[in-house]
């Protein structure tokens, strides 16, 4: 692997990440969507590779806001539920096709 090939990998990244953080968070919008975003969903991420710019314009710095701690526990909880749920349901499935084979 190049000096070259990794650069473009990281301006990909950037890129990607640079056209994630516009449709996520909003920011830099003025309305419409940007063209590497129609590039994206209509062409596929080769397509989106191969035309974006090289040197992307990097993103303001958003400060993210204060976590709760409870409210991170109450998440916490909920996936764990969730997980709980999904690996008894994948289980089940799992016994209920050996029992009819």
């Amino acid at each position: 692997m190049t000096k070259e090939t990794v650069a473009d990998g990281e301006a990909c990244v950037t890129g990607y990440e640079a056209l994630r953080a516009q449709q996520v968070l909003g920011l830099g919008r003025t309305g419409g969507a940007p063209a590497g975003l129609l590039v994206l969903l209509g062409q596929g991420m080769a397509a989106w590779m191969t035309r974006r710019s090289p040197s992307p314009e990097p993103l303001p710095t958003v400060a993210s806001p204060p976590v709760d701690p409870r409210h991170a526990a109450l998440v916490s909880a909920l996936a764990s539920m969730a997980l709980a749920v999904a690996v008894t349901v994948a289980v089940t499935v799992a016994v209920s096709k050996e029992a009819r084979a």
